[in-house]
């Protein structure tokens, strides 16, 4: 794989973004066909350009520059420094300002949708900020070659340099490759959603 670094989503990557929706609730309906439409995603383009601009809902994507355009690399990687945008190379995450637009020459490989989540003045809580993931995907044509940990490396870093207390995310109980990709990360259960199916 070709060098893959992170910046935030624009409206280019709408296409692919898309694309990946789709396949997050095929998964999905295949294991609660009871709650998920068939042929549906979860945002519309209007909602996710509405997403895609706000700070609280930052969407980062995970870009693998193609070998024709490494002649470029050099330039490429100046313009990265000015730019901030936050190159990954070799597992190692440094984050920086990311607004790089999409160019000729790159593949979006994955998303990470965040919500930054603040919690003040509870009577039992501490005042805190979380980043809960409301969703994370890697292509299926990409998956098995590391792109999911850089996605969720990046989370990270980015949680800790908005200063949040703590990363949190959901996991369906039908989808066991997730749960145990983000229990390899280091995460564990803070609670449960208990349910029962009523019958009608």
């Amino acid at each position: 794989m070709e060098k893959i670094y992170i910046r935030r989503a624009k409206e280019e990557d709408l296409p692919v973004v898309n694309k990946l929706l789709y396949q997050v609730e095929d998964l999905h309906r295949l294991g609660r066909p009871d709650l998920f439409k068939p042929g549906q995603k979860k945002y519309t383009d209007c909602q996710l350009l509405e997403i895609f601009l706000s700070d609280r809902t930052p969407v980062f994507v995970a870009v693998e520059r193609l070998a024709s355009d490494a002649r470029q690399e050099g330039e490429s990687a100046r313009e990265s420094c000015r730019e901030g945008v936050c190159d990954i190379e070799r597992g190692a995450v440094a984050c920086g300002t990311v607004n790089a637009g999409a160019a000729a020459g790159e593949k979006v490989l994955g998303y990470v949708f965040c919500i930054v989540q603040e919690t003040k003045g509870e009577n039992a809580v501490f005042d805190h900020k979380t980043l809960y993931i409301d969703d994370l995907c890697v292509d299926e044509d990409a998956r098995g070659k590391g792109v999911g940990k850089i996605l969720y490396d990046y989370a990270v870093s980015y949680a800790q340099s908005i200063g949040c207390h703590n990363l949190t995310l959901h996991v369906w109980e039908k989808n066991p490759g997730a749960r145990a990709f983000y229990e390899k990360m280091g995460m564990g259960v803070q609670q449960t959603t208990m349910e029962v199916v009523l019958k009608p």
